[in-house]
């Protein structure tokens, strides 16, 4: 338990001490009234999280935090757009902790990691298609994705097919093409659909609901 007496001793330490607190205990900062730059800067070197102890972290040590763990941006408030940028790429899912970031800041969240479109509410189609060019299964974080949309997801991973309600017969070709096993996601395929999946592996036969009877001549073949 930390008594007022034990705040005292912490400001009360010349800078050279408090340095040496710090960096063995970062946390202790929380008991620094004003601590210098570089004091906050070796907390943070130690722990990252240590910058939420910090009333009035500067510019750099908001950076340094984010760079070593992206997450450490929900400790800052109001973080600037580069301290937004660092926090993304460090990790890009630290977006869940950004209010209204920019367009900018949303690309580079994406592009990490396209599954991250699950934290942007209503994402315009440039950003559906960055996540599902990364990630084709971030379909499944649309709610009405357009055709081209759909076309990059099953093309960058086919069972994105498995996030779809009645995709056209072009889309399914692109899937099974990629895919075979996407087929399985399929109620009613054509044979042409049906002939691509076998093609790609005979085997996929089982994931036809009812395979016509020249598919299962093929595959007897």
């Amino acid at each position: 338990m930390v008594t007022l007496g034990s705040i005292d001793y912490f400001n009360n330490l010349t800078e050279q001490e408090q340095l040496q607190e710090v960096s063995y205990f970062p946390y202790s900062i929380h008991y620094i009234q004003y601590p210098s730059e570089d004091v906050q800067l070796a907390a943070v070197s130690k722990d990252s999280s240590a910058i939420q102890y910090i009333k009035r972290p500067t510019e750099e040590v908001q950076k340094l935090a984010v760079q070593k763990n992206g997450y450490a941006i929900k400790y800052i408030k109001n973080p600037i757009e580069i301290i937004q940028r660092l926090a993304v790429q460090r990790n890009g899912a630290a977006l869940m902790y950004i209010d209204d970031p920019s367009d900018e800041v949303k690309k580079l969240a994406l592009q990490q990691s396209g599954l991250n479109l699950k934290y942007l509410f209503e994402p315009s189609e440039e950003l559906q298609m960055l996540a599902v060019q990364e990630c084709g299964l971030a379909l499944r974080f649309t709610k009405k994705p357009s055709e081209q949309v759909k076309k990059m997801a099953v093309q960058e991973c086919g069972l994105a097919l498995s996030y779809m309600k009645n995709p056209s017969e072009e889309i399914q070709k692109l899937a099974v093409k990629l895919k075979g096993l996407a087929i399985a996601y399929i109620p009613n395929p054509s044979e042409s659909v049906q002939k691509l999946a076998i093609e790609q592996d005979p085997a996929n036969i089982i994931y036809i609901k009812n395979p016509t009877k020249r598919i299962k001549e093929l595959v007897e073949e």
